[in-house]
């Protein structure tokens, strides 16, 4: 068990918690098997969703003794912050924050991280794959690196057996630049071909900035779109006053 700051643990008949922590009185503990022993904070947990769902449900924790036996029902562990029990969580790691309890009275805040992951096919570090949200079945792909676009079918399936059905796509370099943004004073102009995609121009077009009157480009009037991205920014800057 992860322990955390403040996360210690505390024997029940302890005589010495006597402020924040309130003590259980020895008589109370009467019919409670193993009266030296000890409540520890519902450790970390890893929680693995079934073949093709995407979220998991929260179950109230089990409480145990220090010596790893189911504690007695008397004592009870209250949420405060987080996912509450019986909610469905998505993947990724949550935070827990609550307190054990005796009759009502606080004998620990303890904090546990619930960690939830899917069964899913396999993803390549240079894609990244975009999902349905609720069957997490079919996915679309796209390439890690911006400067990469994706070559080979971009939509596939994956299979119950943790399978994809059919090849996952490459990513190759970019033979086609975004359109330049418009600048907040001047014009661009270009000549080149537009990409088969329609989305912006091939490998090798050109723009020129035009500016207007008082004003002159930053550095250069003229860009060149090369391997997917353009050798410059075209800004217009106020001319200095002599």
């Amino acid at each position: 068990m992860s322990i955390y700051p403040g996360r210690e643990v505390i024997k029940a008949g302890d005589d010495h918690y006597r402020s924040t922590l309130h003590r259980v009185k020895k008589h109370e503990l009467y019919d409670v098997e193993g009266l030296n022993s000890c409540i520890k904070c519902p450790q970390d947990r890893t929680l693995i969703a079934k073949v093709g769902a995407n979220r998991v449900m929260l179950q109230y924790p089990r409480l145990t003794t220090c010596s790893g036996r189911n504690a007695p029902k008397i004592f009870h562990f209250e949420h405060m912050y987080g996912p509450k029990f019986g909610s469905l969580l998505e993947p990724g790691s949550h935070t827990i924050i609550g307190r054990v309890t005796f009759k009502h009275q606080i004998l620990q805040t303890c904090k546990m991280q619930i960690n939830v992951l899917i069964q899913f096919c396999p993803i390549p570090h240079y894609l990244i794959a975009h999902c349905e949200k609720e069957q997490n079945k079919k996915c679309s792909f796209t390439c890690r690196d911006p400067k990469m676009e994706i070559q080979g079918s971009s939509l596939l399936t994956c299979g119950d057996d943790m399978k994809w059905l059919g090849r996952l796509p490459a990513c190759g370099v970019r033979t086609w630049c975004y359109p330049l943004p418009p600048p907040e004073h001047g014009r661009i102009s270009c000549k080149g071909s537009t990409a088969e995609n329609g989305w912006g121009l091939q490998e090798g077009s050109s723009c020129r900035l035009k500016c207007p009157r008082g004003w002159r480009w930053a550095s250069r009037r003229a860009a060149v779109c090369h391997r997917g991205i353009w050798n410059r920014d075209l800004v217009c800057q106020p001319k200095k006053s002599k």
